[in-house]
């Protein structure tokens, strides 16, 4: 089972601009992963440090602004909202947990591990290539250049994302005053 640390967030306003053959990704599956971790489950332990370091981090806003295409804009298999503030308080996160991962010996499997791009899957793309899918996208990214959703996280996740779903194993958190 494929596990990660993600926050769960709410796309909702973004829904209305997904049209065939685009397919809107369900709201109870929008998150933002933070660290891919592999099929690896974690022992009590792990998630205890994690929940121990996680929860010194204290509630912040994220907002996503406009679509971008992923992973990129020649393939695009994905439509999704980046998030264009409280990347620090995310990176900050995913640094705490590659650093307790590690010191357990787990390495996490996450491909970008380099590059860190925090957004929010809000629609796929499973259709091939056309001129008009093309035209579609284009349209759609430009109608969702002046969209703004904003956030407050207060837990953080570790989640199974096994068959397309996001199942909460574990829950964190975050500091509050």
């Amino acid at each position: 089972m494929p596990y990660i640390v993600a926050i769960k967030v709410n796309l909702g306003p973004y829904l209305k601009y997904v049209e065939p053959p685009l397919e809107p990704e369900p709201v109870e599956k929008h998150h933002v992963t933070i660290l891919y971790i592999g099929d690896r489950k974690l022992s009590s332990e792990v998630l205890r440090e994690l929940s121990e370091k996680i929860g010194t981090v204290p509630p912040f806003r994220i907002v996503f602004r406009g679509s971008r295409l992923y992973p990129s804009p020649a393939k695009p298999r994905a439509l999704a909202a980046p998030v264009v503030e409280g990347i620090e308080k995310l990176s900050r996160i995913r640094t705490i947990a590659i650093e307790v991962l590690r010191r357990y010996g787990i390495q996490p499997e996450d491909r970008y591990l380099g590059e860190f791009s925090p957004h929010s899957t809000y629609a796929r793309i499973r259709a091939k290539p056309t001129v008009e899918l093309v035209k579609l996208l284009e349209k759609i990214v430009k109608q969702t250049s002046r969209i703004e959703v904003e956030q407050v996280v207060k837990h953080v996740h570790i989640a199974d994302t096994a068959m397309g779903r996001y199942v909460v194993v574990h829950s964190i958190a975050l500091k509050t005053q």
